[in-house]
């Protein structure tokens, strides 16, 4: 059966579960952990919130159903097989665009050419399942964070840039835009291919360049003046050390993926490496990191 991903069966695995409203926090916490591309909201019956996640590799879905079940037996929950072609033409019907502010929208590539009010920029993601789109709040808050800095006159034409665990590439196209130059990093040459699409579709292939490694792997780089990392708690912790070294003197560091009880002991560890207390920004269970 291979690893049981897309690109060899065709097929994703899905993953239903129902919980009450109290669990759902929880539930969110371990969904970012093992799918942090993101999931899917809904109603159910008799109250309860239905969480669906989609797994390239079945081992992963069936590992993820039983961790649920372990630790909230009262939850109902259901395994499904999709086709791919069935996910992209939901993709499609379902996609709503991903307002950032007055400053960015993101929308899907099928949607090139589109008008938004005002004078915002545009930025075309094309959706894949294991990477970013816009929708999860820790994306949202980490384009917030870069266009509060921007709009201060922190960042601008000239900021060189690092994306690490870019994903889809979005933040860093995000940057990009905004007239910045740099690069993003991730590990899962899956991913820098669809950063590689999406920095196609928006045009940016001049300021923004993709390439595998990640933070232990920068040395001989030039210090960044803006790192972005929007990863999971555990990791950013480990890499305290090579971010900090890779921020040039007066640099700006974002660091996201955290959940809010989590965004406390991630600060520490960065404060013991020389840094001063960061602001937090939050939305819902999800935190920022903003040092600047």
């Amino acid at each position: 059966m291979g690893d049981g991903s897309v690109a060899e069966s065709g097929i994703l695995f899905s993953i239903n579960v129902d919980v009450d409203e109290t669990t759902l926090p929880a539930l969110q916490g371990l969904l970012f952990r093992q799918c942090p591309w993101g999931w899917e909201e809904s109603e159910s019956e008799a109250g309860r919130v239905r969480l669906t996640a989609h797994f390239h590799r079945l081992e992963d879905r069936d590992l993820t159903a039983g961790m649920c079940r372990e630790r909230w037996p009262e939850a109902i929950v259901s395994l499904a097989e999709i086709k791919e072609l069935d996910w992209a033409l939901a993709w499609r019907e379902f996609f709503t665009p991903v307002e950032v502010g007055d400053a960015m929208v993101v929308l899907p590539s099928w949607e090139q050419g589109s008008q938004v009010e005002g004078s915002r920029h545009i930025l075309y993601i094309e959706p894949q399942m294991a990477f970013g789109t816009g929708h999860h709040q820790t994306t949202v808050l980490c384009l917030e964070a870069v266009i509060r800095l921007h709009r201060a006159g922190r960042l601008g034409p000239g900021t060189s840039f690092l994306d690490l665990g870019t994903g889809s590439g979005i933040l860093g196209i995000g940057c990009a835009l905004l007239g910045m130059q740099g690069i993003g990093l991730d590990i899962d040459p899956a991913a820098l291919a669809n950063a590689e699409t999406n920095i196609e579709l928006n045009g940016v292939a001049d300021r923004f360049s993709v390439r595998k490694g990640s933070a232990h792997t920068l040395e001989g780089d030039k210090p960044f003046d803006l790192i972005l990392a929007n990863i999971l708690a555990e990791p950013l912790k480990r890499m305290a050390k090579d971010i900090v070294s890779a921020l040039a003197s007066g640099g700006a560091l974002v660091l996201s993926g955290l959940l809010v009880d989590q965004a406390g002991a991630v600060a520490e560890r960065y404060e013991g490496r020389g840094l001063g207390r960061p602001t937090r920004y939050e939305r819902g269970e999800w935190a920022a990191l903003v040092w600047a």
